[in-house]
């Protein structure tokens, strides 16, 4: 289910928040498109203006393609296209473990309306994503997603009907 699975719509709106221990850091819009073979998306600020657009293929490719001089500046582009890349795209698959490098990346579901994608070094969580799906519908849908890199600020993100 995580990442490339059924519950994540094709194309969605979604509120982001990008938090860490001393608060809010940033808050706006993610609009992303799947096709298949990568993830395209545009950052939006409060008040609509179109702060990023870039994809995220499959292979790892990024590519910016327009960003705001002021975020161009900031980590944001890179923090972004990371975060993108481990929450949209198909990942081993739920239950199964694959080895990349010395990191071990696995999908589980913890419980009920929750999915886990995460990387681990032997007992070190490197990073992990937590899917919290929808309430009582037909096809489980992913509404909120949970992102938290190690030693990194969290992100969250919210879908919007």
């Amino acid at each position: 289910m995580p990442g490339g699975g059924a519950g994540l719509p094709r194309e969605g709106l979604w509120r982001v928040r990008v938090v860490d221990d001393d608060g809010e850091r940033f808050s706006g819009l993610l609009a992303t498109r799947r096709d298949a073979v990568a993830v395209h998306y545009g950052l939006l600020d409060g008040t609509g203006i179109k702060l990023l657009q870039a994809t995220v293929a499959e292979d790892g490719t990024r590519r910016i393609e327009s960003v705001v001089e002021a975020v161009r500046e900031t980590h944001l582009p890179a923090y972004l296209s990371r975060a993108v890349e481990r929450i949209f795209l198909p990942g081993p698959g739920n239950g199964n473990c694959v080895r990349r490098g010395l990191a071990r990346l696995c999908e589980s579901t913890p419980g009920p309306g929750v999915a886990r994608r995460e990387s681990r070094i032997g007992p070190f969580r490197l990073w992990s994503v937590e899917y919290i799906l929808g309430g009582m519908r037909a096809v489980p849908t992913v509404d909120r997603v949970r992102y938290r890199p190690w030693r990194q600020p969290r992100l969250q993100l919210q879908r919007l009907p």
